[in-house]
């Protein structure tokens, strides 16, 4: 199985999963709005009580690591050649707009909110405008290229920004009734994203700056809501309880999405029928990832768990040393796609109530699809897809939101030696074929929003 069909698998598992989660949680709501107190909460008394969500956090790495991936890939970026021009999906371009609509829809079914509808409608309206303004103001403002050179709009990711805002309002509008809303929310969210890199439409500084740009929208968008509104058209017991802090047993489980170094490849091509080598190096850029991780923990402070990834990460065929891509045969970039699983043993310590430091390690299996690298002469590289195994070391820090719900920022180190195939075809006919063992080591960095239980 190709490593695009795996991803679409995953997209239509992950739609699934969203609307599995949204009726699980829904449906016990649905009419429950007179359990909801009448008076407000003395946390509600103040606007500035309750305008604090995830995203006031999420959006500083998220930007912070946009920017840094951007100006780390720019020599990347510009001795890349184009990669190949690819379709969207209909999950792409429009799926990440799915959380507001379901926001929308369970209002008219009478589950209620965070805020009535004129509220909800100014929120909405002020967090779009702010979006439109920050994302496309950068996009014709820089003019980056796309990685398939299809057009010079490429930073910010506009899809990922509108898709991380429509879920950041349905978190901060049904989060409080459940946190798998949210989760929910935000495993869409980090698909439509991770969909956009693998389909060569952005890179990955693009695609988390984006995120960013979209969470910070919704912030500022609330914060102009409230500051007009105040406590009017807000729902009773909505606010984010204050004084927020870890389990005395901090099991999780989180989704979210990230972005890390390259791992390049070297592979010794034949020079005719002697035994005289040259390196072709397939470079890597910045990876891009969507993730789904989550532990129990049998005692305090030490748990078991795991972590599966979906990973987008760009090479770039070069045969000079100084890794232009000007002496490739003419092959052009192309995306590879990988996905890992991981068994880890994980241990924590709360410095305070609200923070919690954790470290882990463990051992898993990544598998890596099949690359195609494509001249316009119809010269062919494959790399076959290759099993391997992997180690994984992390260390995370996690701030409570709220009892049941948390932010955390994992920076995790990857390494393993997988097998490489590569065959090199023009017209049907094989040139020549190459087999190498390359360490493989990458480390990322990650935002993810988790629900503690």
């Amino acid at each position: 199985m190709s490593s695009l069909s795996l991803l679409l698998i995953m997209e239509k598992s992950l739609r699934a999963l969203f609307v599995i989660l949204t009726a699980a949680v829904a449906l016990p709501l649905w009419g429950a709005s007179d359990s909801i107190p009448e008076a407000f909460p003395d946390s509600c008394n103040s606007v500035y009580s309750s305008r604090w969500n995830v995203g006031s956090y999420a959006s500083v790495p998220a930007l912070a690591t946009g920017l840094a991936l951007w100006g780390a890939q720019h020599d990347y970026r510009n001795s890349s050649r184009p990669f190949p021009h690819t379709h969207s999906t209909l999950f792409g371009d429009y799926g990440g707009y799915s959380p507001l609509v379901v926001t929308a829809a369970l209002k008219l079914c009478g589950v209620e909110s965070r805020s009535s509808w004129g509220r909800l409608a100014s929120s909405a309206s002020m967090s779009a405008a702010l979006m439109g303004v920050m994302g496309y103001g950068l996009k014709y403002s820089v003019n980056e290229w796309r990685p398939d050179r299809d057009s010079r709009h490429s930073f910010p990711s506009g899809h990922t920004a509108a898709a991380f805002m429509c879920a950041a309002i349905m978190s901060r509008e049904y989060g409080w009734r459940s946190p798998w809303f949210s989760v929910g929310a935000y495993t869409v969210a980090s698909s439509v994203g991770m969909l956009r890199a693998a389909r060569n439409h952005h890179w990955a500084g693009d695609v988390v700056f984006g995120a960013g740009v979209g969470v910070l929208s919704v912030e500022l968008g609330y914060l102009l809501t409230d500051l007009i509104f105040r406590n009017r058209g807000l729902a009773p017991g909505s606010c984010t309880p204050l004084g927020a802090e870890f389990n005395s047993r901090p099991s999780f489980f989180s989704v979210g999405m990230g972005a890390g170094s390259g791992s390049s490849i070297r592979l010794h091509v034949p020079l005719g029928s002697g035994r005289q080598t040259e390196m072709l190096r397939l470079k890597a850029g910045a990876t891009t990832s969507a993730a789904a991780e989550g532990a129990w923990f049998f005692a305090k402070y030490f748990g078991v768990g795991g972590r599966l990834r979906m990973l987008a990460a760009p090479l770039t065929p070069s045969y000079r040393a100084d890794d232009s891509a000007q002496d490739s045969d003419g092959l052009m970039s192309a995306t590879m796609q990988e996905t890992d699983a991981v068994a880890s043993v994980y241990g924590v310590w709360q410095p305070a109530s609200r923070w919690q430091l954790g470290a882990n390690i463990g051992v898993g299996v990544r598998w890596t699809g099949h690359t195609d690298f494509k001249s316009e002469d119809g010269l062919l590289l494959h790399l076959a897809r290759t099993t391997s195994p992997e180690g994984v070391a992390g260390l995370s820090v996690a701030y409570a939101l709220r009892n049941n719900s948390a932010l955390r920022i994992n920076a995790a180190y990857d390494l393993s030696r997988p097998g490489y195939t590569a065959t090199c075809a023009n017209e049907s006919v094989d040139l020549w074929s190459a087999t190498t063992h390359s360490t493989a080591s990458r480390f990322s960095l990650s935002a993810t929003f988790a629900i503690l239980f």
